[in-house]
């Protein structure tokens, strides 16, 4: 949600919340962004406030480029891992929306810190990613991890990223199934297990978009 315009209104009466009437974010969020940022370090509002806005504005942003505008803005902010892994249970379906700069940004940090418990879930969403260089960012990140106790509900899919066309992630796919002692042989045939809000389902194909 952001403030809405009102005559006579300035940059710094919007951003500092005179007006109390909450609208959604536009979808072209360009120049919206750039205006927060701008706000944001001028001091118009806290950075608190800030990131809350941001955060908001990434978790309702349509299309992909917007939500690359509101990690930019993240990043102006300065916004720190810990920060980030706060709000992991949020982040999630981000993940899971196969954009690849949301993965390239989020998914390292959030893999690094979560907990066993909450790992195969960030993968599970993470493994939606379809470029090769994001496939290689979250397989290279969960490598950094000891094997979590679930880890088998990840069979499915390092046996799909195994066969990968790409010898890269075929083979950190290969040395993760090795490192954390994953049986996939007998899952070749099965659909890969995908996030679906906390729930582990099967995919409606080999690399669902």
């Amino acid at each position: 949600m952001a403030c809405c315009q009102v005559e006579n209104e300035t940059p710094a009466d919007r951003l500092s919340g005179s007006c109390q009437v909450p609208v959604r974010f536009p979808s072209g969020c360009c120049q919206v962004g750039a205006v927060f940022s701008a706000g944001a370090k001028r001091g118009w509002l806290s950075r608190e406030e800030a990131l809350a806005l941001a955060f908001l504005a990434l978790d309702t942003a349509v299309r992909p480029g917007d939500r690359r505008i509101w990690l930019q803005v993240l990043d102006i902010l300065d916004v720190r891992d810990e920060e980030l892994f706060e709000r992991t249970q949020a982040l999630i379906p981000l993940l899971a929306l196969s954009d690849t700069s949301v993965i390239a940004r989020l998914a390292p940090v959030l893999i690094e810190r979560s907990s066993d418990s909450l790992l195969v879930e960030v993968l599970l969403a993470a493994f939606s990613a379809t470029t090769k260089k994001a496939r290689q960012l979250v397989l290279k990140a969960a490598l950094n991890r000891p094997r979590p106790e679930n880890a088998e509900d990840l069979a499915a899919w390092l046996s799909l990223f195994a066969e990968d066309k790409d010898k890269s992630v075929a083979s950190l796919a290969k040395r993760l199934i090795s490192q954390w002692e994953i049986e996939v042989e007998a899952l070749a045939e099965e659909e890969p297990a995908v996030y679906a809000g906390g729930k582990n389902q099967a995919g409606a194909g080999r690399y669902p978009c």
